[in-house]
């Protein structure tokens, strides 16, 4: 084997990425490698665990919400967290930007009054996520629902 392809290959059996180090392992093997499907599987499986505490970091949805039925996120938010890019997973996907920040006021309040933001994280491919959070005090938020 060339040592190029050596190198690439002891460096892909460390990546952080599962699906990286799986194809790698596969390589080593001899087995073909092709990791289009186990992405599309991954994804597959993540997005239909959209609700699941994986990947919201908490398990809820929108009818246990307005119910108040919700798991709490008991963590407490900074606004510069909050405006933050949102890096990406252990396998290297789905990192997203801020789209939006909504303050949610009270007609004719200023928004420096804020009692809520919304804000919007955009993915590379389009998938958005919305987040609502409640200003506890300066600078202090706690994420309600995502």
């Amino acid at each position: 084997m060339p040592h190029a392809a050596a190198h690439a290959i002891t460096l892909a059996l460390r990546d952080k990425s599962d699906i990286v180090r799986a194809e790698a392992a596969a390589a080593v093997r001899g087995n073909r490698v092709d990791a289009s499907e186990a992405i599309s599987d991954q994804q597959a499986d993540e997005d239909f665990d959209i609700d699941e505490p994986q990947t919201t970091g908490q398990s809820q949805n929108l009818e246990a919400f307005v119910a108040g039925n919700t798991a709490k996120d008991t963590r407490i938010y900074s606004k510069a967290e909050i405006i933050a890019a949102i890096a990406p997973d252990k396998n290297h996907e789905y990192p997203s930007e801020l789209k939006y920040l909504v303050s949610v006021v009270h007609p004719g309040s200023l928004n420096t009054n804020a009692k809520f933001l919304a804000s919007v994280h955009t993915e590379q491919d389009g998938v958005n996520r919305l987040a609502v959070w409640e200003k506890l005090s300066r600078d202090k938020y706690e994420r309600l629902l995502v």
